[in-house]
């Protein structure tokens, strides 16, 4: 992938309690902008920082949660090399699945 690259992952039957965690690890650069983000079932969503970079991630700021949802037109930053994640948050009681997509940015 290169700057400017389609970015995408996708997590079927993600258990209650279980996590999809996007972090721009699988870009070149490291870094993505989340544009979509879709979930079957409840779900929280936070954004997370490791501020001290020792692999804790000890700022967690939940931004959404719903039953379902399909968001568009986000800008979210990500960036592996920055600790900074995405973490999607299975609420259901029953297995649900999860899609984002984006762009990976530069770092």
């Amino acid at each position: 992938m290169a700057i400017g690259d389609f970015f995408s992952k996708t997590a079927g039957s993600i258990a209650n309690g279980g996590d999809l965690i996007i972090d721009g690890s699988t870009a070149e650069t490291g870094a993505v902008e989340i544009h979509t983000f879709a979930i079957t079932g409840a779900f929280r969503l936070f954004k997370e920082v490791d501020t001290t970079g020792d692999g804790t991630y000890d700022v967690s700021i939940q931004i959404d949660q719903g039953s379902s949802a399909h968001s568009q037109k986000n800008k979210i930053e990500v960036s592996s090399s920055d600790n900074m994640r995405l973490r999607l948050r299975n609420i259901d009681p029953d297995p649900v699945d999860a899609h984002v997509t984006g762009i990976e940015v530069s770092d």
